[in-house]
């Protein structure tokens, strides 16, 4: 193209920030990926391509609105520094072998499964969350840590109860659809030919009378997905925790169509509910149609499980791995590096 050549005399092409400058689209315009900035305006030119997870910053911001505690290295959010980054991983991947202690050779690693990837919730965002440059995201986290204590507790428990040849963990990025919705996997096989025995719990919060039963031998697979909904009984009205059981109903329903039994592969779903929650949506929020949505959802197979102050501890493992962070790291990249974290 016309004036886009490089020669090695040409005038230096980088400024602010190490960007390369782009006079094309403006006299001070900036290449930072993905927004172009515009020097003598001291301002990006477009809104931030994910302005809608950050509703507390104006969609045009710089450094999270914040350039003297951090950097923007390509036009969308705030980044740690890359010693920040570690403390932070260090700190998730010592709190997870706290909350699964004693029990190394089923739970250790779970918690660090869920947040590794950035798929679920990345350490990156722990980061932001603790020195409150995101703090819309303390959802998010709750949600995470909930799957993360309920993913040890199925694991310990269906191991310990069964004779298992072998058992595996699987965290399922939110992203990925494609086989149904769930946010983690135990995949089971026996030592032996056994009956194993899923309890259920019946539509109004009650144990259910019979327990799901399944016959497995040396040749069957049980694979168990999980869908988890750490919903808080007083921070959510009885409707909207009715709404949430319902898409948590759908959802195993879609995990159940997708992955049919068979021969030597048998698919259960169970939906893991914070027990206080769900007996406020159903008796204040919703019974007609969380029954309704219960009725089909148990007929595909699915199985309801309510969990006792899984919000609660959720909650009190966020709240002290934030005290950590904020403790251990600083809100600024005090070494200049990238620190785009892809973890």
């Amino acid at each position: 193209m016309p004036g886009r050549t490089y020669a090695a005399n040409n005038q230096y092409r980088y400024g602010f920030n190490g960007k390369e400058n782009d006079k094309d689209i403006s006299e001070g315009g900036q290449d930072y990926g993905m927004r172009i900035s515009d020097n003598r305006l001291g301002r990006f030119l477009s809104v931030d391509p994910i302005t809608k997870q950050y509703p507390e910053l104006t969609p045009y911001q710089f450094a999270g609105n914040n350039p003297i505690l951090n950097v923007d290295l390509d036009g969308q959010e705030p980044k740690p520094s890359t010693i920040n980054l570690n403390k932070t991983r260090s700190i998730i991947n010592g709190y997870g072998k706290g909350i699964f202690s004693g029990r190394e050779s089923y739970g250790t690693g779970l918690f660090e499964q869920l947040n590794s990837g950035g798929a679920n919730y990345s350490y990156n965002a722990w980061w932001r969350l603790a020195h409150n440059i995101s703090p819309n995201s303390y959802g998010g986290a709750i949600g995470v840590t909930g799957e993360a204590i309920s993913g040890y507790e199925e694991y310990y428990y269906y191991v310990h109860q069964w004779t298992a040849r072998n058992a595996t963990y699987t965290a399922h990025p939110h992203s990925l659809f494609q086989k149904g919705s769930w946010d983690y996997m135990i995949s089971y096989t026996s030592s032996k030919q056994e009956e194993l025995f899923f309890p259920n719990t019946a539509m109004n919060g009650t144990p259910a009378a019979v327990p799901k039963a399944i016959n497995v031998d040396l040749s069957t697979t049980v694979n168990i997905f999980y869908e988890v909904k750490t919903i808080g009984a007083l921070s959510n009205t009885a409707e909207e925790i009715a709404r949430q059981v319902v898409i948590g109903f759908e959802q195993g329903i879609r995990t159940l169509n997708a992955n049919k039994s068979d021969a030597t592969s048998k698919t259960v779903n169970i939906l893991v509910v914070d027990r206080l929650a769900y007996l406020k949506g159903y008796f204040y929020g919703g019974a007609a149609i969380m029954t309704a949505k219960y009725n089909e959802y148990t007929a595909a197979g699915g199985i309801l499980k309510l969990h006792s102050n899984l919000t609660q501890k959720a909650v009190e493992v966020v709240d002290n791995i934030n005290k950590e962070i904020k403790e251990q790291t600083t809100p600024i990249d005090s070494d200049g590096k990238d620190a785009k974290a892809n973890h």
